[in-house]
């Protein structure tokens, strides 16, 4: 019985552990504000990592108590059915979602707020693990340069 009860409370302690860093992308971190869009239209800040284009702008203060707020784009002049454009952001939305911890560390330590757009640029329906490395490799990127 011991046993069962130490294995219980071992996954418990991973459980909370888990919940510390939790993988989530909560409506704050969206960005929807009109002003923030034409001001990063003109915003010369990007990176390119084919098929993701980043185009980043630092910012005093947003909208909402986050340190980070996050757009994704597909074109549609390119994918003209909505139902693939949809697939695209929701990939890039979870790939995200997994990975924003790299971003998210800088910001809190330095003390800066981002607003992101990630631009998804290529013609052809992507591949979830290719897209959530080049969407890695641009966060790393952006860590690295600023």
């Amino acid at each position: 019985m011991k046993k069962i009860k130490y294995f219980r409370s071992l996954n418990h302690i991973i459980i909370l552990k888990l919940a510390e860093e939790r993988f989530t992308f909560k409506k704050e971190e969206r960005l929807c504000s009109r002003k923030i869009f034409e001001q990063l239209s003109v915003s010369k800040s990007s990176f390119f990592n084919h098929p993701l284009k980043l185009v980043y702008m630092e910012v005093k203060k947003l909208p909402e108590p986050v340190n980070v707020q996050v757009a994704f784009a597909v074109p549609k002049r390119i994918f003209k059915k909505a139902v693939d454009r949809n697939r695209i952001k929701r990939m890039l939305r979870e790939a995200y979602r997994l990975n924003k911890q790299l971003l998210y560390k800088y910001c809190e330590k330095e003390n800066r707020k981002y607003v992101l757009v990630f631009v998804y640029v290529a013609k052809d329906l992507p591949n979830f693990n290719f897209l959530r490395d080049k969407l890695v490799l641009l966060l790393q990127r952006i860590v690295n340069q600023i």
